[in-house]
């Protein structure tokens, strides 16, 4: 059993950002984790780094059979939800105040299990009831 700080895989994240009236942006980041399976639920989590601007925060993503959670916490505050072709709204803290976001979900692809494997989330992102764009992430996830 291994403990919750303890890594035991390579992470690799791609997340697309596409904002209204902004070229599209990617940001790629290979990064150690940990991957434990808690009954249904898979939970994978990693260390954020200065790359991402969100240094000093952990990202936990929480995949279960019909939907996925990504928490932050550290320097950064968030708990966002996604069910594929639903809405949700949460606040975000990065520090400098708290925003809210609405997101719909518009794609979960799950191909992970406790080896590793794929997970793609992609959403419709607004910031305080404003339409931003939209934002994709693709984890690719081996065991070290």
């Amino acid at each position: 059993w291994r403990t919750e700080m303890e890594n035991n895989v390579l992470i690799t994240v791609c997340a697309r950002q596409n904002y209204m009236g902004q070229e599209p942006e990617t940001i790629e980041l290979t990064t150690e984790g940990c991957l434990r399976r808690e009954g249904e639920r898979l939970l994978l989590s990693y260390e954020e780094s200065e790359l991402t601007g969100l240094s000093g925060t952990t990202t936990e993503f929480e995949i279960c059979p019909d939907h996925v959670i990504l928490r932050r916490t550290g320097t950064a505050h968030s708990v966002m939800e996604f069910r594929l072709g639903q809405t949700a709204r949460s606040l975000y803290d990065a520090g400098a105040g708290t925003l809210l976001l609405t997101i719909t979900t518009t794609k979960i692809v799950n191909h992970l299990d406790e080896t590793g494997g794929n997970l793609q989330v992609a959403y419709a992102i607004e910031i305080e009831e404003l339409g931003m764009g939209e934002i994709e992430y693709d984890l690719v996830v081996t065991e070290r």
